[in-house]
């Protein structure tokens, strides 16, 4: 029988190399699968925001045109980047509410739906308004 005298015991053996690399590896996947799942959330969160501005930009126009007497006619924009239909609507403060002793003051609000990976989303967007009526033209 022949004996092997080299038993240096100054490195490592396959075992532990394929038991590194496995942890290694293991610990690689679990980040980039938490890098992927972030951007993934980021660019969610940034398109959210992007539609709300959008939205709120809408708003603010649908309350300079509107008067009165156009205040029955909801409106329906749809959108191309992003992607959106808005439905601007205005209608006066209920009676039963606080607020309706305020004269003129309308609850305006945008209705957003849109959709992603086939499912449809929706979301509401409220502010209020003060509409004074038109100017009454003075008899000559």
């Amino acid at each position: 029988m022949i004996h092997c005298k080299n038993h240096n015991k100054d490195g490592f053996t396959f075992i532990e190399l394929i038991l590194a690399v496995t942890m290694i590896g293991i610990c690689i996947t679990a980040i980039f699968t938490l890098q992927t799942s972030l951007l993934t959330s980021v660019a969610e969160r940034s398109d959210a925001i992007r539609r709300v501005l959008y939205t709120k930009n809408l708003l603010y126009e649908y309350m300079y045109k509107i008067s009165p007497e156009t205040i029955a006619n909801p409106q329906t924009k749809k959108v191309e980047e992003p992607s959106m239909q808005v439905i601007l609507q205005a209608k006066p403060i209920p009676d039963k509410s606080k607020l309706h002793q305020f004269q003129h003051v309308y609850i305006i609000w945008a209705d957003q739906s849109w959709q992603r990976n086939t499912i449809k989303y929706d979301q509401k967007l409220v502010t209020f308004a003060l509409i004074p009526p038109p100017p009454k033209e003075e008899k000559k």
